[in-house]
């Protein structure tokens, strides 16, 4: 259920492993999701500096999917992370340690080589990727092709017949409307975007940790997203039902003050980018789910009722995770 990177991914594991599957997809297109929209970051570890298990799960996902994906990403000209002399809860020399120790790449830059950009204590250049979603498209419309139901919004109703037809169902929808998931956060997010008029002398760059942003590039050339930390939540609950309902009628005037904040705080770090942000307008407004409100964990979560799985998980480095979680699955069930 769902045709976004976690459930084509899924899918055509599946597939090639030798078994019958379906994706239940409820719009037109596959990946027309967060997977098209959301900011297309193929994670290192970076962003995880608190959660060594975050770290794990995306390293191994970023070396699996340059070997399995190879043409679904690009590399990022100077693709930077930068680390603010105040607020941040861990310091730069800390962070170098964490990441040394994680085995993530990385190579720190010298403060002098970004003048232009205030408040930070050190620059270190990042090997993380930008996922191509387009080309991904196309990708899995070639191999699904005749696998895929299109225009089915399942209901719950719906669930209950998918799971007497089939052995194993998997919910790849990153919602709970379907399955039920224990101690759920839900969220309302913006992602924003904006043109550059400049040369930044960077192709990325994110602020970490702690409520910082982050500037990165989109398929679209002089396009970036942008997202924030703090900022970008428009409305949390731990009823589902609250945030739908904000996302069929989003606050108009919240989101023109969250726009607005976002490119303040960004304007703090980095002035010469006035011209450029005023034209920030968002770009993705949709439904995040977390585990809880205090957790900086973001690694894969597999939430098990019998013979339906719902998978929790937000970045598209994760979906080997997500994809080994069911394959044990699997593999209890032939056991019995």
């Amino acid at each position: 259920m769902g045709g976004g990177w976690y459930g084509c991914h899924i899918a055509s594991t599946l597939l090639n492993d030798g078994h019958d599957v379906r994706i239940k997809e409820a719009s037109q297109a596959l990946l027309s999701g967060a997977g098209d929209k959301n900011q297309l970051r193929l994670h290192l570890g970076f962003h995880y500096l608190r959660s060594a298990e975050t770290r794990r799960q995306s390293l191994h996902g970023f070396q699996k999917f340059k070997t399995e994906y190879p043409e679904l990403s690009s590399s990022i000209e100077r693709n930077i992370y930068a680390v603010p002399s105040a607020r941040s809860i861990i310091d730069f020399e800390t962070a170098k340690i964490i990441l040394d120790g994680s085995g993530i790449p990385f190579q720190e830059i010298g403060n002098h080589e970004f003048e232009p950009i205030l408040g930070i204590e050190g620059f270190l250049l990042s090997e993380e990727r930008l996922v191509l979603p387009s080309r991904a498209r196309r990708h899995f419309s070639d191999f699904l092709d005749g696998q895929v139901d299109f225009g089915e919004a399942l209901e719950s109703r719906d669930l209950e017949l998918l799971r007497n037809d089939f052995d194993l169902v998997v919910d790849a929808t990153y919602s709970s409307r379907l399955t039920k998931l224990p101690d759920a956060l839900f969220e309302a997010t913006l992602i924003a975007e904006f043109t550059l008029d400049q040369d930044l002398g960077f192709g990325a760059m994110t602020l970490v940790d702690g409520p910082f942003w982050s500037i990165y590039p989109t398929e679209t050339h002089g396009l970036m997203s942008l997202s924030h930390v703090e900022f970008s939540v428009l409305a949390q609950s731990e009823d589902e039902s609250e945030i739908d309902a904000f996302l069929a009628e989003p606050d108009e005037r919240l989101i023109r003050t969250r726009l607005d904040e976002m490119a303040r705080h960004v304007l703090e770090t980095i002035p010469s980018l006035a011209s450029s942000c005023s034209s920030i307008k968002p770009r993705f407004i949709a439904k995040k789910i977390k585990t809880s409100q205090s957790s900086s964990d973001r690694s894969v979560f597999v939430h098990r009722e019998g013979n339906l799985a719902a998978i929790r998980a937000g970045k598209i480095d994760a979906i080997f995770s997500a994809q080994k979680e069911i394959e044990k699955i699997i593999k209890e069930f032939q056991h019995q």
